[in-house]
């Protein structure tokens, strides 16, 4: 009795924050469905907008649960300081997680995107996510630097942001930075901590280092099929 009345409990502490988020952006229309569901979440500033375009279905944008038991259970903190925020699809994204949007900033996610844990987005200029991305553990994604170097005479050492755009069927791997400038062409793997800062051009390559560079031709993710033979990696 005691399990299902904490159980009941913690499905509360989800279910209101995300009634109260849907209302507060989203038409009556769409937000009755409860598209947009949080699993502990913490909310920062609400102001902007956030926007769903597309068909919407309940739950189909789930920000905060635990998807893997490596990394602590702590739900997500989502904040909106003014900018806009648009889902065009079906989003996960995993506990441990942060997403930050600023003042005049532009986030936007495709559809069937996925992080498993531990993503830190921080959208303070524009970040474009297009369909059928997947974001590793613990990869930081940011398009402003914040902090501008000067040169000695007292000028500034460039503008300190730059666009962000990841192409569809893009897999950046754990532990990974990616900059202000980055940009990804279609089908491009990006290795386990690494530093992307710039555009790659080239599809269905594998790039890695820091700064990152095309490691190997000819290769991608196959988004449905990540099976791998244990059994016969023993033999």
């Amino acid at each position: 009795m005691l399990g299902r009345l904490l159980k009941g409990l913690k499905l509360l502490r989800s279910l209101l924050p995300s009634i109260y988020f849907n209302f507060h952006y989203l038409p009556f229309s769409q937000a009755v469905r409860l598209p947009i569901l949080f699993y502990k979440p913490r909310f920062g500033a609400l102001k902007g907008t956030v926007r769903i375009e597309g068909p919407v279905r309940p739950g189909m944008i789930l920000m905060g649960n635990q998807r893997t038991g490596v990394y602590p259970n702590s739900g997500i903190m989502f904040e909106n300081g003014g900018g806009e925020c648009v889902f065009r699809g079906k989003v996960r994204i995993g506990g441990a997680s942060a997403i930050s949007i600023g003042e005049h900033a532009r986030l936007e996610i495709g559809d069937d995107f996925v992080n498993n844990a531990a993503l830190k987005l921080i959208c303070f200029h524009r970040i474009t996510i297009e369909n059928r991305v997947r974001l590793g553990w613990e990869t930081l994604v940011m398009d402003s630097g914040f902090h501008r170097l000067k040169n000695v005479d007292g000028t500034f050492c460039g503008k300190g942001v730059a666009p962000v755009h990841l192409s569809h069927d893009t897999w950046v791997s754990t532990r990974c930075m990616v900059m202000p400038g980055a940009a990804t062409a279609p089908y491009t793997v990006v290795a386990a901590n690494s530093l992307l800062n710039k555009k790659i051009e080239e599809s269905y390559v594998l790039v890695g280092g820091s700064p990152a560079a095309i490691r190997k031709r000819g290769v991608y993710r196959d988004m449905d099929d990540d099976s791998i033979d244990y059994a016969a990696c023993q033999a």
